[in-house]
């Protein structure tokens, strides 16, 4: 069974969490996706651009419209994905 798993997180909770910490949740993040590679059960991932680099694309009248910036209407941001197998 495969299953894609989203990484989503709250930009401000993170930011506001002291680098140690953050340091040592990629830490042991980075751990299980080498375990997911070894075991041959990581079929693809990507990191995603930060939110603050994004554009919103819509197309109107045949147009197609470019805005810049951050448009989430969420808290949460989609920071990435895993493809995995079971």
């Amino acid at each position: 069974m495969r299953y894609l798993l989203l990484c989503c997180f709250e930009d401000k909770k993170w930011l506001s969490l002291p680098e140690s910490q953050r340091d040592s949740i990629m830490d042991r993040y980075g751990k299980w996706v080498q375990e997911l590679k070894k075991n041959g059960q990581l079929l693809s991932g990507a990191k995603l651009n930060a939110v603050a680099s994004a554009v919103t694309l819509r197309e109107r009248n045949g147009e197609s419209l470019v805005t810049d910036g951050p448009f989430a209407e969420t808290k949460e941001q989609l920071g990435g994905y895993h493809l995995i197998e079971c």
